[in-house]
This record gives C-alpha cells, sequence and structure tokens, in this order.
C-alpha cells in the first residue's frame, strides 16, 4: 500500500499536464450530476453516479501502477453506463435489477436480462450503431487488457522459471514503475473510456438543462484525445 500511495504521488508530478486532460473530462461528470435527479427512472441516475465513481477509481489504480485491475474496473464502467442505458430505454428492467436477490430465480431472471449483449443492443435502440459498436470495441479491450483474467494479460506481468528441483520460480508485477509504457497504456484507456461513457450518460438524459453544452465540451474533449495520447510519448493511432 505504501508503495502504491508513493508511486501515485510521483505520477500525479510527472504526469501533471497530461492529468489536466482526464480532469477536463471529470469536470464534464461534475456539471452532469448536478442536474442527474432528472433522469428517469430514478435507478438509472445511480448507476450513472456508479459509473463515474467506477471511472475516478480506475484513474487512481492507474496511477498507483496497479495496473490490471484497472481494466476491471473500467469494464465495471461501461457496464455500469449499459444497465442505466437499458433501464432509460426499458423503465420496467429498474424492478428486475432491484429485485435481483429476492430469491433465486429473480437472480436468474436479471442475470439474463442483464447480459452484456441485450445492454448493447439496447444501446443500439437510443443511439446510431456506429457509437454503439465503438463502444463495444472498448468495452472488448478491457476485456483483453485485463477485465477478465487471460493469458494476453496476466502472463505479460508474470515470469515463470523452472527450477532444478522442477518448482517453478514465479515473479508476478504488482506495481509497473512510474515511467513504464503499461502506466500511460492504462490512461488512455482511461480517457477512451470515460469519453464515450460520459456519452452515454448524455444519451441516458436528453432533457438535461445543459445537454447541448455538455455535448460541446465531450466532442472537443474527444478530439482531444490523440494529443493526450501523444503527451503521454506513446503513437496515436490516428496517425
Amino acid at each position: 500500500v505504501h508503495l502504491a500511495n508513493t508511486s501515485c504521488n510521483e505520477a500525479l508530478v510527472t504526469l501533471k499536464e497530461s492529468l489536466d486532460f482526464l480532469a477536463s473530462v471529470d469536470h464534464l461528470y461534475m456539471d452532469f450530476i448536478k442536474a442527474a435527479g432528472g433522469i428517469k427512472p430514478p435507478t438509472a441516475a445511480i448507476l450513472l453516479l456508479n459509473a463515474h465513481a467506477s471511472w475516478r477509481a480506475s484513474i487512481r489504480l492507474a496511477l498507483s501502477e496497479q495496473l490490471l485491475p484497472v481494466f476491471m474496473t473500467l469494464r465495471g464502467t461501461i457496464e455500469s453506463s449499459l444497465y442505466a442505458n437499458a433501464m432509460v430505454v426499458e423503465p420496467q428492467l429498474q424492478k428486475v435489477w432491484l429485485d435481483r436477490n429476492n430469491d433465486q430465480t429473480s437472480k436468474d431472471t436479471c442475470r439474463n436480462a442483464f447480459s452484456i449483449n441485450k445492454m448493447f443492443r439496447y444501446l443500439d435502440q437510443a443511439h446510431e450503431r456506429e457509437f454503439a459498436d465503438g463502444l463495444r470495441d472498448v468495452y472488448g479491450a478491457t476485456i483483453d487488457f485485463g477485465a477478465h483474467p487471460n493469458s494476453h494479460s496476466v502472463i505479460g506481468s508474470t515470469q515463470i522459471e523452472e527450477l532444478d528441483s522442477g518448482d517453478h520460480a514465479v515473479n508476478f508485477a504488482y506495481i509497473h514503475g512510474p515511467d513504464s509504457f503499461e502506466l500511460r497504456q492504462s490512461l488512455v484507456a482511461c480517457a477512451e473510456v470515460g469519453v464515450p461513457v460520459f456519452f452515454v450518460a448524455l444519451i441516458c438524459f436528453e432533457k438535461h438543462p445543459n445537454v447541448s453544452n455538455l455535448n460541446e465540451r465531450a466532442l472537443e474533449l474527444q478530439a482531444q484525445i490523440p494529443s493526450f495520447v501523444n503527451s503521454l510519448g506513446l503513437a496515436s493511432s490516428d496517425e
């Protein structure tokens, strides 16, 4: 814990310019949240607040250099926003979600109703297919990079050496260095999730009193993502 806190403090200093971009995204969320009580049904508003909280946590994990859990948290960020959108499209899903723990039947019903494929279909209904497909790709990337334990993500942080005894020496990177490529990659992922999830929030509350201003600011930040990537010393996919 001490090492993670120390790493976070170092990153806050060395990456300040880049982190200003993520702070701008956070300001968007905070301005949106001021009127979140107008979202119907209200459980959708709670889920969007949870998405924002999860997104903030992913940045904290990235700065502490605990990088595989970053993608677990980002996956939760996306799923929480998708649940909110599904409830806006089909308000009766609020009760299905709230009744989840009543009994095993309710739990099975909820699991079926909120499958990830169905969640993306509800997003297709609420917005253009191109946007939904883009978020699908981002969601898949979180899984590839560690939201699910898989060989691509886990082995990359591991060194395994067979010993003469037949046992293995296993080294696993709990924390990556402050100048590591992995840290910067994780911060890029935070940006690439945070902005589209904010657009999902706007989709959920098209009658937000400041929707036009928020949408314009979000589009500007979306356009700045390649510059953010470059500021971290990484090559943008747009180049």
